[in-house]
């Protein structure tokens, strides 16, 4: 998988939980991946970055 996410698991959830979880890790600056569409209120809100995708998992954009 690469990009030292061993021991990750996915969780499937609802957007709200999802955004907890995200704060949580966030305020305990530990590393958390999740999938939100662009544009979104929290990237204003949290110092995020997108994750590269080299085999086009999510699609192609342009």
């Amino acid at each position: 998988m690469g990009r030292g996410f061993r021991n990750m698991h996915l969780i499937a959830s609802s957007s709200p939980a999802m955004l907890t979880a995200l704060q949580r890790a966030y305020q305990q600056h530990k590393p958390i991946v999740v999938t939100l569409w662009s544009p979104h209120w929290a990237f204003t809100k949290y110092k995020l970055k997108y994750l590269s995708d080299p085999q086009h998992v999510f699609g192609q954009s342009g």
